[in-house]
């Protein structure tokens, strides 16, 4: 079995890719496909809270475990990232956009 242990780094602009370290000390990266329903539950979330930089963390359940894990060697083929964009004109109120993404292993 493996599971995620952290989001090493990721796109810092468009959250395009993002590498992910396991429990065994494997690094997998990922590569942005399409959307997916807002219905499909998320492995990782992107925020893009205006400046910079783009920051993502795994998505944790139960017991505060990641949700990204495989019953087999490695991390799955495929995951899903939800995005929040957070943007705000000078002296205007903040607005948000989210969004759900497929990514899979390059």
């Amino acid at each position: 079995m493996a599971v995620a242990q952290i989001v090493l780094d990721c796109d810092p602009t468009h959250l395009d890719w993002l590498r992910i370290q396991d429990d065994h000390g494997g690094v997998w990266r990922y590569g942005k496909r399409g959307a997916v329903g807002p219905n499909t539950p998320s492995h990782v979330e992107g925020l893009h809270p205006g400046g910079d930089s783009v920051r993502a963390v795994l998505v944790r359940g139960a017991a505060n475990t990641p949700v990204l894990r495989q019953d087999g060697p490695g991390l799955p083929q495929t995951l899903v990232v939800e995005f929040i964009l957070v943007t705000a004109e000078p002296g205007g109120l903040p607005s948000t956009w989210a969004g759900k993404y497929q990514y899979e292993q390059e």
